[in-house]
């Protein structure tokens, strides 16, 4: 009803400032890459477990790569030109290439940049990894930007594709994106869970106590 309605928006507003969130409790949000935005994964699945099965782990990198592709894709240089606009010649543009685009080719392929994940599929062989497929990496001389590389983290890499064998150049991590820079896209989604509807960033009586409290 609408008393209900407005009830529940004022009690948005007095809700306690500190709470603590059980982790189970915590909505599991999925990208949707067809609308663009964080979707409560309606998926039938077993309850939370510190123990899942295997799928669940498959889940977890596939929706990791899902994340930082869209927040990669939204960085500066690799937004392509908008159509009929006139190339900006003080920003260089790339291209992410899928695996699939580079296993699905014959020829030599010069200046190509793959977002994937770093695995080890056989010993001493490091692979590159995506949703579409995994190819071998020859990093004996790729330089490596700053950061610790380890199996199963997501990189990106910058090389030459050439029979079967993706030869890197360089290696580096995904963009990092500010904060406000994510709420730009995605508004007051609250992430956590908890009381709150929206984000606590968005609560106007929690940055009242913010402004009040010099200590905050």
């Amino acid at each position: 009803s609408a008393v209900r309605e407005c009830s529940s928006a004022s009690d948005q507003e007095s809700d306690q400032i500190f709470q603590v969130i059980d982790a189970f409790c915590v909505p599991r949000l999925v990208y949707n890459s067809d609308h663009k935005k964080f979707l409560v994964n309606s998926r039938p699945e077993l309850p939370p477990s510190l123990h899942a099965d295997a799928q669940a782990k498959a889940d977890l990198f596939r929706e990791r790569y899902m994340i930082l592709y869209q927040r990669t894709m939204r960085h500066r240089l690799f937004i392509p030109p908008a159509a009929g606009s006139a190339p900006d010649q003080d920003t260089r543009k790339f291209e992410l290439k899928s695996v699939e685009y580079l296993l699905g080719t014959t020829a030599k392929l010069g200046r190509v940049i793959v977002l994937g994940m770093l695995t080890q599929m056989k010993e001493g062989k490091y692979f590159i990894e995506d949703p579409t497929g995994s190819v071998e990496l020859d990093i004996s001389d790729a330089v490596f930007h700053s950061g610790i590389f380890t199996e199963n983290c997501f990189v990106l890499a910058e090389g030459m594709y050439d029979d079967k064998i993706f030869h890197v150049s360089a290696l580096g991590f995904p963009p990092a994106e500010t904060a406000s820079h994510t709420r730009d896209y995605f508004g007051s989604v609250n992430f956590f869970g908890g009381s709150l509807e929206t984000s606590a960033k968005h609560s106007t009586r929690l940055a009242q106590i913010e402004k009040e409290n010099e200590d905050a």
